[in-house]
């Protein structure tokens, strides 16, 4: 018995012992500490802005020269491939010219024959018309020294042009490079036959490159010829080249209705290549000190734009009047001022009026 109230007793004991333990405690745990959202902020500035449109197309060299040869024959010698740099002048390729030099010596020892048959009628009819004309000699006999004058005049006038193209002929067998530029194409091998009317060689001039774009009517009068416009061959290098405009069409395209345009670029050191893709970038308007933000830092609810600003650890949400959009900054006509703090961080975790802190880096 006496057993038995000594547990309960401890029982009771247990149980006061928790219940007080759980009175004492700290009132604290019931306090919540109330955090500041972070955000980072710019300070707005005024600045130009530059709305622009882009145009796309392919580059193109400035000149594109497909070499051909009038002669034909075997490829003896083959100086340049696929990629070389030419100048005008360079010996490209040779033909196989010996039949042509046989045919030259024979012309030419034709042509010094009937250049002797000439100069002996030509002294016979200055005799013949002498006598003729003292009546020594008959019509008839003078009639046939004049046809054999005639005779060899035109013999040696054939031999002559015979001459004159077995030597073009000959220069043919040598093909030159008719301007400064880069094989682009080879399509023959020392040893082949080459046919008249074959393209061996293609030349490409490149030391300015041209991009042909079109533009639409809202665009064609704000533009004129010789003015520069921004290239981007991003192929070539990130930064941007600078181009003129050369020509552009009076009349537009009657398919797509608008105006095509001519854009040459200046490549001497030949970081463009032909086919690569090219945008040009055409200045539409432009202003100078207006305040610019960060389209990122901007928020749209319908057609309205809003900005969240920081005065004095408030967050303070303003409406704003849009003006020019360059597509990565915008122009603010009304609702912000240079040298208010624009939160570009944060802006998503804060509403009107709410306490923030500013953490920029």
């Amino acid at each position: 018995m006496l057993k038995k109230i000594l547990y309960t007793t401890l029982y009771i004991g247990m149980i006061v012992f928790v219940v007080g333990c759980s009175s004492e405690e700290p009132a604290t745990n019931n306090v919540q500490v109330e955090q500041n959202t972070p955000v980072e902020v710019m300070e707005i500035t005024k600045g130009p802005i530059i709305k622009t449109d882009v145009y796309s197309g392919q580059v193109q060299p400035n000149q594109k020269v497909v070499v051909n040869t009038n002669s034909s024959g075997e490829v003896v010698k083959v100086n340049f491939d696929i990629g070389d740099k030419v100048s005008k002048g360079d010996i490209l390729f040779i033909m196989d010219n010996r039949d042509i030099l046989n045919q030259e010596a024979s012309t030419q020892s034709q042509l010094t024959s009937a250049i002797a048959t000439f100069d002996y009628a030509e002294e016979n009819l200055e005799n013949m018309r002498i006598l003729y004309d003292e009546g020594a000699v008959s019509k008839q006999q003078y009639d046939q020294t004049k046809t054999a004058y005639e005779q060899a005049k035109a013999s040696k006038e054939l031999l002559e042009i015979q001459l004159r193209n077995a030597k073009e002929d000959l220069e043919d067998t040598v093909v030159r490079s008719p301007i400064d530029g880069i094989v682009s194409e080879r399509n023959i091998q020392a040893g082949e036959m080459l046919g008249v009317g074959l393209q061996p060689f293609t030349i490409l001039s490149v030391d300015t490159v041209y991009v042909d774009v079109s533009v639409p009517e809202t665009l064609i009068n704000r533009i004129r010829t010789k003015k520069e416009v921004e290239v981007r061959v991003e192929a070539a290098q990130e930064k941007p080249f600078k181009g003129t405009i050369a020509r552009m069409s009076p009349i537009s395209d009657q398919t797509t209705h608008t105006y095509p345009i001519r854009i040459e670029i200046r490549n001497e050191q030949q970081k463009i290549k032909p086919g690569m893709f090219a945008e040009a970038v055409f200045e539409i308007e432009k202003r100078e000190s207006v305040v610019i933000v960060p389209r990122t830092a901007l928020v749209k609810s319908g057609e309205q734009w809003h900005a969240f600003i920081v005065e004095e650890n408030i967050a303070r949400k303003v409406p704003l009047q849009i003006g020019l959009d360059e597509g990565i900054t915008l122009e603010v006509k009304e609702g912000l001022k240079e040298g208010q703090k624009l939160i570009i961080k944060g802006k998503e975790y804060v509403s009107d009026g709410e306490i923030v802190k500013i953490v920029n880096k």
